[in-house]
Formats: C-alpha cells, structure tokens, sequence
C-alpha cells in the first residue's frame, strides 16, 4: 500500500491541532473514499476515522468535529457558570 500525507494546521481557540491526512494512491487496502484522517482517542472523546473525496473535505470534517468534541477552556468555564 502506497500512502501520501497532507498536512493541515487547524486552530481552535487556543489550542493548534495538526491534521495528517493520508491519501490512498495505490494498493490493495479498501477505503470508503481516496483521503483519510484518523483522530486519536483522548480522555474526553472517543477515536474517529474521517473520509472523503478531497483533502480540504476531511480536513473540514475533522475541524468541525474538534471544535464541538473538544471545546476551548473559555467555554468549557463559560458552561461551569451557567450551570451552577
């Protein structure tokens, strides 16, 4: 298997994230589509694959899922507030 990287910085709040996005060019393993980013899993979150059919597409994916699985501490402090 034949494996290309990406990589994509993604900010969000004071955390920067960097996005290895591996694309498939040849061999015989099966993707739903060309373009892969697998997230870890954190102590907050469990781990996720993304697809799709371009970089900027898992890249999108992947920053939207960051922004609400794993939010700034602001917010998090923001939430402690409201709910007491």
């Amino acid at each position: 298997m034949l494996l290309k990287e990406h990589r994509f910085k993604f900010v969000a709040g004071v955390y920067t994230h960097l996005f290895n996005i591996e694309e498939m060019v040849s061999g015989m393993a099966v993707w739903p589509q060309k373009f892969r980013l697998k997230i870890p899993a954190s102590s907050t979150c469990e781990a996720r694959t993304f697809y799709g059919k371009s970089c900027d597409e898992v890249a999108e994916k992947a920053a939207e899922f960051m922004a609400v699985a794993r939010p700034s501490p602001l917010i998090i402090q923001r939430r402690a507030v409201f709910d007491s």
